[in-house]
């Protein structure tokens, strides 16, 4: 499964409702294929501005994609929304840290090394367990309410 991570420079999009697209941001992004995303904050002025510099924003796990009036948006089956209040990225996955920030790369989907890989699942398992309480679940899946139960949610 693909996982891609991004960085942001404002919040607003995906909503709260975890669509991704709801106001056309990342429009080439979204049309990748992915099965989950993790979005962090940029460091430059405008995320600063949010509050979100350097810090993990939002997880989404499950991805579907529909085309509304030419645009591609995206829900997933578990979604978290972090925004400002999420962990900074360099505290649970400085390798990915440091190639995202320091390396200047604006997202990454395929070319992870083995290491960045098993960041992208500490990711994940993080986020589950300290912020249960912040995902949102899909009407249309059966999901269970405690919590996204898919190894990874699709960071392999």
């Amino acid at each position: 499964m693909n996982t891609l991570i991004y960085k942001r420079t404002h919040t607003g999009d995906p909503d709260i409702n975890g669509i991704f697209g709801i106001h056309d941001c990342m429009g080439r992004l979204r049309d990748l294929d992915f099965d989950s995303v993790v979005g962090i904050g940029g460091i430059s002025k405008e995320p600063v501005s949010y509050k979100i510099n350097g810090k993990i924003n939002w997880v989404g796990c499950g991805a579907r994609k529909m085309n509304i009036y030419g645009i591609t948006v995206v829900s997933f089956r578990y979604f978290c929304l972090l925004e400002s209040t999420g962990p900074e990225l360099s505290s649970i996955a400085p390798l990915l840290a440091k190639r995202m920030y320091y390396e200047n790369t604006r997202y990454i989907l395929h070319k992870y090394s083995p290491q960045e890989r098993n960041e992208l699942e500490k990711i994940i398992e993080v986020i589950k367990k300290k912020f249960q309480n912040k995902f949102v679940y899909s009407r249309n899946d059966h999901a269970s309410k405690n919590g996204c139960k898919e190894k990874g949610c699709g960071t392999r």
